[in-house]
């Protein structure tokens, strides 16, 4: 018995000289290699990569997402100016009034208040509004502007051709005009008093601010 103990220790003792292991230390050599292989190195960049990609991707969508809602917002302000949903809104236009310039201005209003076929009929509203310039109004149209000399003068009697425009359009007219219907643009030196449609063309075109009459504001 005592030999045999001592053949299987050395041959144990052989194994461990020889370099052998068990059994279940080779399968954890392999998994170790197998967790370290190339391509499971491969697997692991790819999962990064892919992380990566749909961060990218998200915050992409949401920067799309906050500009959609900035635009969409863009377009119902301009909407709502269109529409004559404020009483009052100032806007930017595409070019400026020919303020110093009377025929000019006519012209301009007719791109959008229509053709004065009546001619326009220049008034005298010196001793009403002393720092006005120019003043006219046309019959067939509806529409009357006035131009100021200095943006003091405009400020001060913009109030006066406010209240006084419905009566002085109906004077002019010989019939009434529903003063719901009537809009008042003004800008640095001059003034114009129309239609909505018309006003809210003009103002696309000169800018300014577009008020009701009566409003207030």
């Amino acid at each position: 018995m005592k030999e045999d103990s001592d053949h299987h220790g050395d041959q144990t003792g052989a194994r461990i000289r020889n370099g052998s292991e068990p059994d279940n230390a080779r399968v954890y050599n392999v998994s170790e290699l197998r967790r370290h292989s190339p391509a499971s190195q491969r697997k692991a960049r790819h999962r990064k990569s892919f992380i990566i990609s749909a961060i990218v991707v998200i915050a992409v969508l949401v920067l799309i997402v906050v500009a959609l809602q900035v635009s969409l917002k863009t377009l119902k302000r301009n909407t709502d100016s269109l529409l004559g949903n404020d009483t009052s809104t100032t806007i930017q236009g595409k070019t400026k009034a020919p303020q110093n310039d009377a025929d000019q201005m006519k012209q301009g209003i007719e791109q959008f208040a229509g053709t004065c076929t009546s001619g326009w009929m220049d008034v005298d509203v010196s001793s009403q509004l002393p720092g006005a310039g120019a003043a006219s109004f046309c019959k067939t149209t509806q529409v009357a502007f006035v131009t100021f000399q200095t943006k003091a003068a405009a400020s001060m009697d913009g109030d006066m051709v406010r209240s006084q425009a419905p009566n002085l359009i109906n004077q002019y007219t010989g019939s009434k005009v529903e003063v719901d219907d009537l809009r008042v643009l003004s800008n640095d030196q001059w003034m114009a008093v129309g239609k909505t449609k018309a006003m809210k063309g003009l103002q696309q075109q000169w800018g300014g601010k577009l008020e009701k009459i009566g409003s207030g504001d």
